[in-house]
C-alpha cells in the first residue's frame, strides 16, 4: 500500500478502475451485488471512475487468484483492450493472492479494506484520528509485508545490535512495524486517559449520554447537527465522520443531555479496524441509550441493520436501550414506509433535513431517561445529613436542594440503585414541601 493516500486521486488525471467481486453460490447473489455496489460508492469517494464491474459466481474462493484462472484470463483480455489504473477487489486479498494478481494483470491492486483505509486517511483531521488510521494501516500491512524488489538476501556484518546475524530485510521491516504499532498504541492510551477524565467530569455533572450509531452515510451527522444546533461537517459521503463528537443539547422537557456522533459502520469491517477505533467507540459502551440511525431510502436495510448490530455486539453494548430513527423520510414513499414499519418495529420516521419526526424522537429520548431515573424528593434530619453527601458525588442529578433548621431537603432524579440506598428518607413531593418542613 502506498504511504500517500492522495496518490490515488492526485494530479490532473482521473483514476479509472474495474471492480471485481465474488458470489459464493451458497449465499444470496443479491447480497454480493449490493456489496459490489457499495464498493463502487467507496471508489467514488476517492474520485475513482469505475469503468466495468465483474461479479464472479464460484463455489469457493480460489487460493491463488481469488476468482479462478479462467475468469482471471477473461478480465486480463478486457484490460488489454480497456486499460485502467486500478483493480478493486471486494474480497480481502492474501499476500499470495495479491502477488499472483499483480504478476498477472500488471495493474495496481486494492482490496476493500485497503480502499477504506485510504478513505480514512483522507478523512482523518484530528491527531487521534490520524493515529487510529495509521495504527489500522500498520496492522493491515504487517501480515502482507512482502518486498517486491527482491532484497531477501541475508543481512551480515556488524550492523545494529537490534539486527541479529542472518536477519532478512523483511524481518527488519516487520520488527520496525511492530515497534511502531506499540508506539502508536501507547499514544492512543494517553489520549484515552484524557478522554476518561472528560467522562468523569460528565458523570460529575450528571448528564445522560446518547450515542448515534449507524451505517455510514445514514445521516448521523445531519441528525447530530439538528439535535444540537451545531454546524459540524455533514455531507452525502461515506465515512464523513471519523472523530467522536460530543455536544450538549436540550431534551423536550428542558433536561440537559450529551449527544455523541461516532464513525459509521460498513459491511465486511475487519476486526482490527474496529479495534483501532475502540477508544473513539468507547462512547457507545458508555451511553445510556443508543440512537440507531437508518437510511430509510436504501434497499438492503436489513443487511445494514445486521452489520451495525454486529459491531454494537462486539463493543459489548447490545444490551443498551436503543431507539431506531429511520432517517431520510422525505425520500420515502408511503408504501415503502409501510414495508419498513413491518420489519423495523417501533422505528421513528424522521428527516434531519426537514425536521419531520424530530419532536417525537426527543420525546422518546426523554422516556428512555425516565425509565432509568425517577424524580423523587427526600428529607434528611440534621443527624442524618451526612448520608445525603454521596448524592453530590454520584451519578445523580440534584434538581433542588435546601438546608433547613430541621435538616436537608433534596429533589433529585435517581436510578434504582440509589433509590434502594435512601428509600427510608423518601417523602411525597408537592409544591412548597420544603416550606412546609421549614
Amino acid at each position: 500500500m502506498e504511504d500517500d493516500p492522495t496518490a490515488l486521486i492526485g494530479g490532473d488525471k482521473k483514476r479509472t478502475a474495474i471492480l471485481v467481486g465474488v458470489h459464493l453460490k451458497k449465499n444470496d447473489r443479491l447480497e454480493a451485488e449490493e456489496s459490489l455496489h457499495e464498493l463502487a460508492l467507496l471508489a467514488q469517494t476517492l474520485f475513482i471512475q469505475v469503468e466495468q464491474t465483474f461479479l464472479v459466481s464460484r463455489s469457493h474462493i480460489d487460493s491463488a487468484l481469488v476468482l479462478g484462472s479462467g475468469k482471471a484470463e477473461e478480465i486480463l483480455r478486457w484490460i488489454r483492450v480497456h486499460p485502467v489504473d486500478l483493480i478493486l477487489f471486494d474480497e480481502p486479498l492474501s499476500p499470495v493472492q495479491g502477488k499472483n494478481l499483480r504478476n498477472l494483470f500488471n495493474v495496481r491492486m486494492l482490496d476493500r479494506v485497503e480502499l477504506i483505509l485510504h478513505i480514512f486517511s483522507l478523512r482523518a483531521k484530528t491527531s487521534e484520528a490520524k493515529i487510529q488510521v495509521e495504527l489500522a494501516r500498520l496492522k493491515y500491512l504487517l501480515p502482507r509485508l512482502v518486498r517486491m524488489w527482491g532484497h531477501f538476501s541475508r543481512q551480515t556484518g556488524g550492523g545494529s545490535w537490534l539486527k541479529g546475524g542472518g536477519e532478512t530485510q523483511l524481518e527488519v521491516d516487520r520488527r520496525h512495524i511492530r515497534v511502531k504499532i506499540q508506539s502508536l498504541t501507547k499514544k492512543l492510551e494517553e489520549i484515552e486517559k484524557n478522554r476518561e477524565l472528560q467522562r468523569k467530569e460528565r458523570l460529575r455533572k450528571k448528564y445522560p449520554l446518547f450515542s448515534l450509531v449507524g451505517y455510514t452515510n445514514a445521516g448521523k451527522s445531519s441528525l447530530f447537527n439538528t439535535l444540537t444546533h451545531s454546524q459540524t461537517l455533514s455531507a452525502s459521503q461515506l465515512f464523513c465522520t471519523l472523530d467522536s463528537l460530543s455536544r450538549k443539547f436540550i431534551l423536550s422537557q428542558g433536561r440537559t443531555a450529551i449527544l455523541t456522533d461516532t464513525v459509521g459502520f460498513v459491511r465486511k469491517l475487519p476486526h482490527f479496524l474496529v479495534e483501532s477505533f475502540k477508544a473513539t467507540l468507547e462512547e457507545v459502551s458508555e451511553a445510556d441509550c443508543l440512537i440507531h440511525v437508518l437510511d430509510g431510502s436504501v434497499k438492503d436495510l436489513d443487511k445494514k441493520i445486521q452489520t451495525v448490530n454486529e459491531v454494537i455486539f462486539e463493543l459489548k453494548a447490545s444490551r443498551k436501550p436503543q431507539l431506531i430513527a429511520i432517517n431520510k423520510a422525505d425520500l420515502i414513499s408511503e408504501e415503502t414506509r409501510g414495508n419498513i414499519a413491518i420489519h423495523v418495529k417501533d422505528g421513528i420516521f424522521i428527516s434531519a433535513l426537514t425536521g419531520e419526526g424530530i419532536s417525537l424522537l426527543r420525546e422518546k429520548m426523554e422516556e428512555i431517561i425516565k425509565r432509568k431515573y425517577s424524580r423523587l424528593s427526600y428529607f434528611f434530619p440534621m443527624d442524618k445529613v451526612k448520608i445525603a453527601q454521596f448524592l453530590f458525588s454520584s451519578e445523580v442529578a440534584v434538581l433542588e436542594k435546601q438546608y433547613l433548621e430541621e435538616g436537608l431537603f433534596i429533589t433529585a432524579e435517581v436510578n434504582e440503585e440509589i433509590q434502594g440506598k435512601i428509600k427510608d428518607f423518601e417523602i411525597t413531593y408537592s409544591e412548597g414541601t420544603a416550606d412546609e418542613i421549614g
